[in-house]
């Protein structure tokens, strides 16, 4: 249920957001998210008054964690918002393809994150399939219509994406889907990876194996230096089948 704000809270919010560390302000709130702090901060007309910073090597080498570190990690650790920290990932890597890893360390999550994320993707996410020109590439995406909902998986991980989407049949006024979710090779690897042992049904758990076997599959024939438009092996379209047939239920 959504928690009021105390007229303390508030008080203490319009002194503190100017100018604290946002880690004091996260500690000074730790029942509250920082994308609940900063919206509140934003409805009272409040503004940071921090001066432009520039990142310094020690600064990278911090941000270097990406991606196994989330972006409230990182925020916390360089005392910056989340959207300078997305806007530096962005820069430094979102347009140069990362190398595979077929052995990657598991994100930095805790069990709690860990249930967060597989509840959400068992209640209203999926492990899927996108296809294209007979080519299929699994993903994994979460929906709700509620924001904050998906704003905590967007702060577990950078390599999620945002995305809003208005179903043209709603009726007005209903609320828009937000999705959260992840279609490249690497990033959907390591993701089942760090959740391999935490599905709760079998059918999730089933296509999240499924899903990180073909991506090992497709990684693997790259690195060898197969030409990256192959179409599938046999044993591939046997993954894909049966995660159609799973999806399909």
């Amino acid at each position: 249920m959504k928690r009021l704000w105390a007229l303390e809270e508030l008080n203490t919010l319009t002194t503190l957001w100017p100018s604290a560390p946002l880690s004091k302000i996260l500690d000074t709130f730790p029942d509250r998210t920082y994308y609940a702090i900063n919206l509140k901060a934003s409805r009272l007309g409040v503004k940071r008054e921090d001066p432009q910073r520039y990142w310094s090597e020690k600064d990278i080498a911090i941000l270097e964690q990406y991606p196994t570190a989330s972006v409230e990690s990182l925020a916390t650790s360089l005392n910056r918002s989340h959207s300078s920290i997305r806007k530096a990932l962005v820069k430094n890597w979102g347009g140069r393809r990362r190398k595979f890893d077929l052995s990657p360390v598991p994100m930095l999550l805790s069990d709690f994150q860990k249930g967060l994320l597989v509840g959400l993707i068992e209640g209203d996410g999926t492990i899927g399939l996108h296809c294209q020109k007979e080519r299929y590439k699994p993903y994994v995406a979460v929906y709700n219509t509620d924001r904050s909902l998906i704003q905590a998986v967007l702060n577990l991980s950078p390599l999620f994406r945002l995305r809003e989407r208005v179903n043209q049949n709603h009726h007005h006024g209903q609320k828009p889907i937000y999705e959260a979710g992840m279609v490249r090779l690497q990033d959907v690897y390591l993701v089942l990876v760090t959740l391999q042992d935490c599905w709760l049904s079998e059918r999730k758990g089933r296509l999240a194996v499924l899903a990180q076997d073909l991506c090992f599959s497709r990684m693997q024939r790259i690195l060898a230096g197969e030409v990256r438009r192959l179409s599938h092996t046999d044993g591939e379209m046997g993954i894909v089948r049966e995660m159609l047939s799973l999806n399909r239920r």
